[in-house]
């Protein structure tokens, strides 16, 4: 797929990590597949606040260990929130920390995507498309696929019993 910038020109990105060179890093990839609106906050805390005065932020990247309000809590609490202005805004994780479990634990908060670091160019530009033109992860789906990998697994990995005939 070729790029067309002008499909973010007009969109803003919320960029939520503690570490200011991931953060650079990521503005940095945004910047060249079209962002020109990227918004930082250092933990869930100041991305709760700038959520809470402005509606103009399209999609969020989010880090999951942050101090104050970590990734998990920031989305559970954008999405139960009363006053952010938009608590349905796309959440992507991107997160050094791919396990499962985490991976679970944020789609049942209700995020649209998870990257795991480091993000490649086309990877993200790839997760902020799909998420911004489709709902959040449905649980459901993730269970079904976590149970057709499980049982394609098992039939791969069955060992082959050989017969030895006598002669």
């Amino acid at each position: 797929m070729v790029n067309d910038k002008k499909q973010f020109e007009n969109k803003a990105v919320l960029v939520i990590d503690d570490e200011p060179m991931m953060r650079k890093l990521l503005g940095g990839l945004l910047h060249d597949i079209g962002f020109t609106n990227v918004y930082e906050a250092e933990d869930g805390a100041e991305a709760l606040k700038r959520l809470e005065t402005s509606s103009d932020i399209d999609v969020v990247l989010c880090d999951l260990e942050m101090p104050i309000i970590g990734g998990l809590e920031f989305v559970g609490m954008l999405r139960s929130s009363k006053a952010a202005l938009n608590p349905q805004v796309p959440v992507l994780i991107v997160t050094g920390h791919g396990l499962q479990k985490n991976v679970r634990d944020a789609v049942n908060l209700g995020i649209h995507g998870f990257l795991v670091k480091p993000v490649s160019r086309k990877a993200l530009e790839d997760r902020i498309v799909r998420a911004l033109k489709s709902s959040a992860i449905d649980p459901d789906v993730l269970t079904r696929k976590k149970e057709a990998a499980v049982a394609a697994t098992s039939v791969i990995s069955t060992p082959k019993v050989y017969e030895h005939k006598k002669k």
